[in-house]
């Protein structure tokens, strides 16, 4: 997009921002439309035959990244909940300004038009477009929640299909796409989206933990560069992991409140995945309840233990920014994070004390960390864009601008306090991501965490009662997403 056209297009959004202030996409977000049009764009009929040129390795920034074509003015579209995620701001910074030039480099080498729309994601406004048949966007931003179903029911091309795959579109291409989070996009042996990852946009990664220096060594005993050995020596167990948050409960002069807590937000639900398996598996195309696995039950007690037992947070605060500003504020130990939490600004990022990260601890049954991703979001393909072929050269071209290694440098001196919790974050947390497979979609994962996962977090209800009664409503559920 030309650089005065998006000028303008920020003017008028200046004055739709009490109209939108009230909007939100299906995570609760601000929509922002930055688009030529606030309408829904029209539908184009189909393909002009227009080939896609052959899949090519991309070279480092300020190289020709891919032969031209001339796309004949083709208005190209990414369609996204909170699109200004995708959306920079010219001269605001150098970032945004190289950003910028980015998107007007591939509008002026394809002739084409590019357009950032804002639109809820949501699952009742998707399936709009789809009984429709009109094109919401050439790629449209989405979550697990919804990609999944949306697979199951035919309504997105697999981007590993042989027509995709002629067209011009390689998820492995690691120069295009961010190989971490773009592989967890699979269902039933496909990939259905690709994930990019820079300066400009870093990508979403899974959960893990930081932890106050100084409370660390002063009560837990451990030094910054111990603590990071017993990750590195795979001894961040369950077992240790409580052993430090009890350490760290403190109450300094014995009136009987808790000066320090242990732990702020916990992993609610994650503590499954940390024993090796799952409660809800993906076998023939299909979700399975796996709840009366001896890890899952395994998993479940320690949930309570952390919530309930062993009294290392306090009961009486449940809300996620509060006990993330106490962290920021060092009355408590650890707490659980994800990157959005990390960013400049926000609560982690402004603590006066000095902190590192660590990853989710291993369970006894598990062989190596992981990192559980809550919320993949990816760029999926309609089959309502009967476009798709031009959609894809011109996708392939903002894969290869948007994906590079600058995303390290920005999350090192935007997230962390020490280069070795970069060293954590790339060799412990960021290879070992997994996608929370308790949210296949909205209502299992509301189930499990609305109705069950509280009641055991409580202690009103005893992991073995748990499973008994989310066995037969889960599997119920599980095989609705497919009828």
């Amino acid at each position: 997009m030309k650089r005065n056209k998006f000028i303008a297009l920020l003017l008028t959004l200046a004055l739709l921002v009490p109209t939108l202030a009230a909007c939100g996409d299906a995570g609760g977000h601000p929509v922002t439309v930055a688009t030529v049009t606030d309408k829904v764009p029209e539908t184009t009929s189909q393909s002009d035959g227009t080939t896609a040129p052959e899949a090519t390795t991309a070279e480092p920034a300020e190289t020709e990244y891919e032969p031209a074509v001339d796309m004949e003015g083709y208005e190209f579209i990414l369609t996204a909940g909170n699109i200004g995620r995708f959306t920079p701001t010219p001269g605001a910074s150098e970032q945004d300004d190289r950003w910028q030039a980015a998107y007007d480099e591939i509008e002026e080498k394809f002739n084409c038009t590019f357009t950032l729309f804002g639109h809820s994601t949501s699952t009742e406004d998707l399936l709009q477009f789809v009984l429709s048949g009109d094109k919401l966007g050439d790629f449209v931003f989405m979550r697990q929640t919804n990609f999944y179903t949306f697979a199951i029911k035919d309504y997105i091309r697999s981007l590993t299909s042989p027509e995709v795959v002629e067209a011009g579109m390689d998820v492995n291409d690691a120069t295009r796409w961010f190989q971490p989070t773009t592989q967890l996009a699979s269902f039933n042996g496909e990939i259905w989206g690709v994930d990019t990852n820079s300066e400009f946009y870093i990508c979403k990664v899974g959960f893990f933990f930081v932890f106050n220096k100084t409370l660390m060594h002063n009560y837990a005993g451990y030094s910054e560069e111990e603590i990071y050995q017993l990750v590195r020596d795979r001894q961040w167990t369950w077992d240790q992991f409580l052993k430090t948050a009890q350490a760290m409960t403190q109450d300094l002069d014995s009136d009987g409140k808790t000066d320090y807590w242990g732990l702020g937000v916990a992993m609610n639900g994650h503590e499954i995945l940390t024993n090796g398996t799952s409660a809800v598996l993906e076998e023939n195309g299909r979700w399975v309840g796996n709840v009366r696995d001896p890890r899952v039950v395994e998993g479940l007690q320690f949930m309570q233990d952390v919530y309930y037992n062993y009294k290392i947070k306090d009961p009486n605060e449940t809300d996620g920014s509060a006990l993330r500003q106490r962290f920021a504020d060092g009355t408590v130990g650890m707490t659980f994070v994800y990157g959005s939490n990390m960013r400049d600004g926000d609560q982690i990022n402004t603590s006066e004390h000095d902190y590192g990260i660590l990853p989710l601890p291993i369970g006894p049954a598990a062989k190596d960390y992981v990192s559980v991703l809550d919320g993949l979001d990816v760029w999926t393909l309609f089959k309502s864009n009967q476009d798709y072929e031009k959609s894809i050269v011109i996708m392939n071209a903002f894969g290869a601008r948007m994906t590079d290694d600058n995303w390290r440098e920005a999350i090192q001196e935007q997230w962390f306090r020490d280069e070795t919790s970069m060293e954590i974050f790339e060799t412990y947390i960021l290879p070992n991501t997994v996608v929370n497979s308790l949210s296949p979609n909205d209502p299992v994962n509301n189930y499990f965490r609305k109705e069950m996962f509280v009641e055991i977090q409580n202690g009103n209800l005893l992991p073995s009662a748990a499973v008994e009664q989310m066995e037969p409503v889960l599997q119920s559920m599980l095989d609705d997403i497919f009828e």
